[in-house]
């Protein structure tokens, strides 16, 4: 609708009520999203009553072309394969945008080799979930790669991505877990902003099955710095595209244990050998490019 509407709106076959808060009605669009696999030829067609203080009128409408199915928002979002020793904790998660407004028995995970053939699959209405939109599924047989994992709807691919090799019609990841992976970590696909377009991987994040991956984004000329996990425990990550940064950290009373200045590999490091030697508590960590910085409160934890 392009204007605003105090109205309800019912399913087929009841009363569909457009009217407004006030003022006149002057056009009108509807739109209406059907279950994958109906019928194309299915038609809309009955009447709309405008009911005001001085009139009624009523408005027919039939055809075919009212019927719109919107692709829906769906990717993957986390998942875990390997670590040090025996695999432990893997999973798979995906996201879907208004998980609660669509048909979740729509969207298949499929697992899926290098020579591209499927070795399991499950529903989305098979997953569990522990926050609005990102639901997983526990895996103990989630294999090393080269391989990948697909997102259907329908029969329609959404997602594809692969991990530590190609695959044909895969998006292949730049980031991976190993021998020296903890057990507690993930690769997570992480926001920049609210498009998934402006997206990234990162790995060695703090696992967050079924919820909101975690990341502290910065935005700095028109870049962004990546700072992950919050809380940090064993190390903290940097990821970031700039030559060189600033990296500043204090403690609430304006203790300064960093001050240095290189390479985000460089910078990563000398916070990492600071970390590792101070008290769990509040910190503030300030990150300069250029003229530009930004400060946020990190959290070191046992």
């Amino acid at each position: 609708m392009s204007e605003a509407f105090d109205g309800t709106v019912y399913s087929l076959g009841s009363p569909l009520s457009l009217a407004p808060a006030g003022g006149t009605v002057v056009e009108r669009t509807l739109y209406v999203r059907y279950t994958p696999g109906a019928d194309d030829e299915s038609t809309l067609s009955g009447n709309i009553t405008h009911i005001s203080d001085e009139a009624n009128e009523q408005i027919s409408v039939s055809g075919s072309e009212e019927f719109v199915e919107p692709d829906p928002v769906v990717w993957v979002s986390e998942f875990h394969y390997d670590n040090a020793g025996q695999d432990q904790n893997e999973f798979v998660e995906i996201y879907i945008e208004n998980a609660s407004e669509v048909d979740l028995s729509q969207f298949t995970v499929e697992l899926v080799e290098a020579d591209g053939s499927v070795y399991s699959s499950f529903l989305a209405s098979s997953m569990q979930t522990n926050s609005a939109d990102y639901y997983f599924r526990n895996f103990g047989g989630l294999k090393d790669g080269p391989n990948g994992i697909r997102i259907l709807y329908g029969t329609e691919m959404m997602d594809f991505i692969a991990y530590e090799g190609a695959i044909s019609g895969a998006t292949l990841l730049d980031v991976a877990e190993g021998e020296e992976t903890s057990s507690q970590t993930s690769l997570q696909f992480c926001c920049l902003n609210e498009s998934s377009s402006s997206m990234t991987w990162i790995q060695d994040a703090l696992a967050t099955p079924g919820m909101p991956n975690q990341q502290i984004t910065l935005g700095l000329m028109d870049d962004q710095v990546f700072v992950y996990p919050n809380p940090i425990k064993d190390r903290v990550f940097l990821s970031s595209s700039l030559s060189s940064i600033r990296v500043r950290l204090t403690n609430l009373a304006g203790q300064s244990f960093v001050d240095a200045t290189g390479s985000r590999e460089n910078m990563e490091s000398v916070l990492n050998q600071s970390i590792g030697s101070l008290e769990k508590g509040i910190y503030l960590l300030t990150i300069d490019h250029k003229g530009e910085s930004e400060t946020l409160r990190i959290s070191i934890s046992d």
